[in-house]
């Protein structure tokens, strides 16, 4: 008997496909020696209702059987377990589930692609159910009651505001005793003897009241919220909105309002497509004649922020209901443009979800908001822009001193390269590639992008023309940003490092750590960076919007010298110049007579 009570143990594996928690309880209706079609069971569905709505909408729970349970001669006695769509779901013979050929303690498979393939069935084949209950009242459970034996897809449709995952619970046999005869059981098709009990089983079947909002940078160099790019590359984003709700009243509420920074440019290349699981099965049409889904896209003028706006349920006629329970997926890009803002400071896009959690009332009482956001950084180096926190990071020097800047070397012409050989130039479409020193020494650089996966980004500056008076510099220095993101802080910048060397020397080295300031619910409030700090507070460059003054005193700078062609050193003395000169008039004379002495060869 104990072989027969492992074949009905399988059965319950079905009920865990999609990980949903479950509780078997007994209730015996029977006695006898052996099962009849006469059996009945129950099975609960928990998990039901909504505390946020104030009235529960009309659902429907459904009983597919797809398992069901044999009975043979005049008595009807049960004989086994048979698969009821089996050869009806397109599959492989061997992905079906072959109950009459279980031998005892083997254990009972079914993954998801095949209750997806039994739904699919049913959906495609209009199957009517087993058993159907309409419910509008609001629970928290319903217990289908003189069920027969075997095994059901449950399937709840209808419910405002909630999602609920299809489930799978059975009604069964369970051997109570041995058989008389010492033997247990036998499993398949031919007789069970002994004393049964009929087992029912409990579903947890809720899914989801609230719908998530998920945005990610696709193929970030960072992480899924934070990348670092050059300007005018472009950013892609997927937003993932799941699960979808069922609105049945008269006020649903469902939009997704996209707000990019003023350093981002919207793409207009927004794809609006419905998956269940991995299979897309709607994308809606967003231009031209056949236009289902408005995208609304307005900027700001004075903040230069853009916004679009997509409303699934304009004027209160939602689009969605028949989508229930699946993925709602955005697709689309931006450009990081000449006003993205440097280094610490991200270039924000922030997705909004608002909806309504009971669409037969129409207030804010029942409406709520998810949001997410993505961030998007690029680096100078020599306070390039307003408010950058790299100054003096590369300083070009020379000879002369002066009060005002020392011995900083003005007008000399780099060239930034993406290859130790300098062959290719970097160009962001703002930054040309080539910069000149100012009067302070520093090469105004800007735009960088640098990848977080790969280690970090190195760039290449070369002298290409140096400042009139001077020679030129032909070392290759080495210029490598390596950015760092935060978890605890949602994937927002912690540090990043610029590193210059050449020939294998590093010439300086500056850390800057980003200081994020949070509130008691853990919200980010301010930001300070320190540079090269020993201790968190330490060497303050950027305090909460203000750049302050002290970097002077603590960046590690890298200093590129040129030195002047009058103070060239020069070997020996006037002597030297005289033998110099001597002995080209000596090789000019002689090649003169070498000539000469060749053309009278050839007169001859």
């Amino acid at each position: 008997m104990k072989k027969m009570k492992k074949l009905f143990a399988m059965l319950l594996a079905l009920a865990m496909v999609l990980g949903m928690s479950m509780t078997a309880f007994a209730e015996v209706t029977r006695q006898d020696a052996t099962g009849t079609e006469t059996d009945k069971g129950t099975i609960t569905i928990k998990g039901l209702g909504n505390d946020k709505a104030t009235d529960q909408d009309k659902m429907t729970i459904s009983a597919y059987p797809i398992v069901t349970a044999k009975y043979e001669g005049d008595n009807g006695v049960f004989s086994g377990y048979e698969e009821k769509y089996k050869g009806e779901l397109g599959l492989e013979e061997n992905e079906y589930l072959n109950l009459d050929q279980l031998a005892p303690g083997a254990t009972l498979t079914v993954d998801e692609a095949y209750l997806n393939a039994v739904k699919s069935y049913i959906d495609s084949n209009s199957v009517i159910p087993a058993r159907s209950e309409e419910i509008s009242e609001k629970v928290t459970e319903y217990t289908f009651s003189n069920m027969a034996v075997g095994t059901y897809l449950i399937l709840i449709t209808g419910a405002e505001g909630n999602v609920y995952s299809p489930v799978v619970a059975s009604v069964y046999y369970a051997a109570k005793t041995e058989n008389p005869d010492g033997s247990g059981p036998t499993i398949g098709n031919e007789f069970v003897s002994g004393e049964v009990d009929l087992i029912g089983t409990n579903q947890w079947v809720k899914k989801s009241d609230n719908p998530t909002i998920d945005k990610k940078i696709e193929d970030s160099n960072g992480t899924d919220h934070s990348n670092s790019v050059n300007i005018g590359d472009d950013v892609p984003y997927v937003v993932s909105v799941k699960p979808i709700p069922y609105y049945g009243g008269d006020y649903p509420v469902f939009n997704i309002t996209d707000t990019l920074d003023k350093g981002l440019t919207y793409n207009e290349d927004m794809a609006v497509t419905i998956y269940d699981g991995e299979t897309a099965v709607k994308t809606f049409a967003t231009t031209g004649e056949g236009k289902e889904l408005d995208v609304a896209v307005v900027k700001d003028e004075t903040t230069g922020k853009t916004t679009i706006s997509l409303d699934f349920a304009p004027q209160y006629q939602y689009m969605l209901n028949e989508y229930q329970g699946m993925e709602l997926r955005l697709t689309y890009s931006a450009k990081l443009n000449e006003n993205a803002t440097m280094n610490q400071v991200a270039n924000v896009n922030n997705v909004k979800l608002e909806y309504t959690h009971d669409s037969k009332v129409n207030s804010d009482d029942v409406k709520d908001e998810e949001e997410d956001e993505t961030y998007s950084y690029t680096f100078d180096i020599d306070a390039a822009v307003e408010g950058s926190v790299t100054n003096q990071i590369v300083t070009k020097i020379g000879e002369e001193i002066t009060e005002e800047h020392g011995n900083a070397l003005a007008g000399a012409v780099f060239g930034l390269y993406t290859d130790a050989d300098c062959k290719t130039m970097y160009s962001n479409g703002q930054f040309t590639g080539e910069v000149e020193s100012d009067a302070d020494g520093q090469l105004k650089i800007w735009g960088l992008g640098a990848s977080e996966k790969d280690g970090g980004t190195t760039y290449y500056l070369k002298e290409i023309k140096a400042p009139e008076g001077y020679s030129l510099n032909t070392n290759v220095y080495e210029i490598k940003i390596v950015p760092e993101y935060d978890t605890n802080y949602a994937d927002r910048i912690s540090k990043w490092t610029i590193t210059v060397s050449t020939g294998g020397t590093v010439l300086g080295t500056n850390v800057f750590t980003v200081i994020y300031e949070t509130d008691a619910d853990g919200k980010i409030t301010g930001a300070k960076v320190a540079l090269n700090a020993t201790g968190s507070e330490d060497n303050i460059v950027f305090d909460n919007g203000t750049v302050t003054n002290v970097q002077k005193d603590v960046v590690d700078e890298a200093e590129i010298a040129n030195t002047k062609l009058s103070s060239l050193p020069s070997t020996g003395g006037i002597g030297t110049t005289i033998f110099t000169v001597a002995g080209c008039l000596i090789m000019i004379v002689a090649a003169g007579l070498f000539f000469a002495s060749r053309r009278k060869s050839a007169a001859k």
